[in-house]
């Protein structure tokens, strides 16, 4: 990271980041990048919720990357890579990132944990599962008492 960086400034090496883990594990074929960018922030890198939008956006501002295809549930998303962030860059379209209606990569985030969510759930009735494995406890208990009155 440079020297000149702003101390503090999150987003920037959030967005630097996040880039520079898109282009490790890209196709070079086609400088694609393709996965699940929610789980890759805020799991695999660890970057706080918060920075997860703005990072996006200020990767896109700058021509970092573009979104080819949005994902969601079970689609992975897919982004061109184009160039490395520069605090140069950066510094360019800070401003802009503030334009960002409050609390929209809030529900991005959120949207993308519900599909991933749903995905993992992959069709599972959770109600009846919890119905069931509660008959089977109860069935469990009268056993018990069964054999404790045996």
């Amino acid at each position: 990271m440079a020297d000149t960086e702003p101390k503090g400034d999150a987003i920037f090496r959030a967005a630097d980041t996040t880039y520079r883990a898109m282009w490790a594990a890209r196709d070079a074929s086609n400088n694609t990048w393709e996965g699940y960018t929610t789980h890759l922030m805020t799991k695999d890198l660890g970057i706080p919720v918060p920075y997860y939008g703005k990072a996006l956006d200020a990767l896109q501002r700058m021509g970092c990357l573009t979104q080819l295809q949005r994902g969601g549930g079970r689609s992975p998303s897919k982004w061109l890579l184009h160039k490395t962030p520069t605090l140069e860059a950066y510094l360019a379209v800070k401003e802009e990132l503030h334009s960002r209606p409050r609390g929209k990569e809030k529900y991005d985030v959120l949207e993308q944990k519900v599909s991933d969510l749903a995905q993992s759930l992959q069709g599972l009735d959770v109600a009846r599962a919890l119905s069931n494995m509660q008959s089977q406890l109860d069935q469990q208990d009268v056993r018990i008492k069964e054999l404790e009155g045996a």
